[in-house]
């Protein structure tokens, strides 16, 4: 199999091996990264974060390395609450900048945002939960609707 070609900045459940394992159905290789000029909140009611654009921002994820023959899996898991596009983000272990695609928040969530979305906190309390319902909403999988720009 040939390598993946596309780097995604992945800032939420995606940075868990367990979570990337249920979408991708394999666990990606990767790097930490730091996307600037964004920040990172915790949505209303659900288990999974959204960023959107802060001048002041900057939030640590990962960059997970996909084919492209993936992404349609992974628009369709983050559904039309995100748009994918292109962005540069900071490797952490080399400082080298590289441009990855990245899943930014719709405005139409903004109204949901509040306060810091946590990792470990998603990962002691919610996962287990989370894969469960990942695994429901992709077994209705009809080909993704997540919007690209």
């Amino acid at each position: 199999m040939s390598k993946p070609e596309i780097g995604l900045f992945v800032y939420g459940t995606l940075i868990s091996p367990k979570v990337c394992d249920r979408v991708l159905d394999r666990v990606p290789e990767g790097y930490e990264a730091v996307l600037n000029g964004y920040r990172r909140f915790s949505l209303s009611g659900r288990l999974y974060p959204a960023i959107k654009p802060d001048p002041d921002g900057a939030v640590r994820g990962r960059v997970i390395l996909v084919y492209a023959s993936e992404i349609s899996k992974l628009d369709y898991f983050e559904a039309d609450e995100y748009l994918r596009r292109e962005e540069k983000v900071l490797e952490v272990e080399s400082g080298e900048e590289r441009t990855v695609q990245v899943y930014v928040g719709r405005q139409f969530i903004y109204h949901d945002m509040n306060g810091e979305w946590d990792f470990e906190e998603f990962e002691r309390e919610h996962l287990v939960a989370f894969l469960g319902d990942t695994e429901e909403h992709l077994n209705h999988e009809d080909g993704g609707n997540a919007v690209s720009e």
